[in-house]
């Protein structure tokens, strides 16, 4: 089912123009391939100046993007390596000698401890 969607006259006479261009390209590479900004100002009827700009916001936007996901993923890693790093002392504690009060801290950090244990089949 699809919806009818309302364009701004703005919107309107971007989606024309660049239309108008494919139409061009259909009759004959008017602009080299290769000649991406000329390309661009003749799509979207703007200056060589502008396309330049453009271009400039959307890099600027993409390395933001890149960096916030790298940033993510840094975080991901860091708590990785900090529920591994609980994981080593918990077994570390398991070898030694348990006293009533380590015990309670252990159980609190396991806990505390997300890692993922498969269920037992109980259909059986």
């Amino acid at each position: 089912m699809s919806t009818y969607q309302e364009f701004s006259q703005q919107v309107k006479q971007i989606f024309l123009n660049i239309i108008k261009f494919i139409e061009k390209v259909k009759l004959g590479s008017v602009i080299s391939f290769f000649n991406v900004n000329e390309r661009l100002s003749s799509m979207f009827d703007i200056s060589m100046g502008s396309v330049e700009r453009l271009r400039s916001a959307t890099r600027k936007i993409e390395y933001e993007m890149m960096e916030r996901k790298r940033k993510i993923d840094e975080e991901k890693q860091d708590t990785g390596n900090q529920e591994l790093q609980m994981f080593h002392r918990l077994r570390n504690l398991r070898s030694s000698s348990l006293s009533s009060s380590s015990t309670t801290s252990i159980i609190t950090m396991v806990a505390n401890l997300s890692v993922p244990y498969p269920y037992s089949d109980q259909r059986r």
